[in-house]
């Protein structure tokens, strides 16, 4: 492996490393790795972030689900409509940024979560002024 490969991998591995545990790492030494080392740490890293993805997944449909049951529970509770339940969600949240209130949710990243930002923006527009006001 040339010099520029090697410190190309190692830039990699560091993007890896930061994927994997959500920091850049630290107190590792990747530069006094051997080649071989380095191509099975990468194994590695690779196996940590698909594992990671799959319970990112599995986190997501759950956050999903119990939007649903929100929404749902909501509505039972004499919301009466999918429209009304939001608003009353919205209202009681501790933010005024329909992101930051998706965000909390889990669900910011999802095609449901795009829809509801904008659903909220359109909606609640009232509710999100009068609590930035305050």
């Amino acid at each position: 492996m040339t010099t520029t490969e090697r410190n190309d991998l190692l830039n990699i591995m560091s993007d890896m490393h930061k994927d994997a545990y959500g920091f850049r790492p630290r107190n590792i030494n990747y530069s006094a790795f051997t080649d071989a080392e380095l191509d099975a740490e990468v194994d590695r890293l690779q196996a940590v972030i698909e594992e990671s993805i799959k319970e990112e997944a599995i986190q997501e449909e759950a956050d999903l689900e119990a939007f649903g049951k929100l929404i749902n529970k909501t509505i039972a509770m004499g919301a009466g409509d999918r429209a009304t339940a939001i608003r009353w969600i919205v209202d009681g949240a501790d933010d005024w940024n329909a992101e930051a209130i998706v965000w909390s949710m889990g669900i910011l990243y999802t095609e449901t979560g795009r829809a509801l930002v904008k659903e909220i923006n359109e909606t609640c527009d009232d509710i999100l002024q009068r609590v930035y006001e305050s």
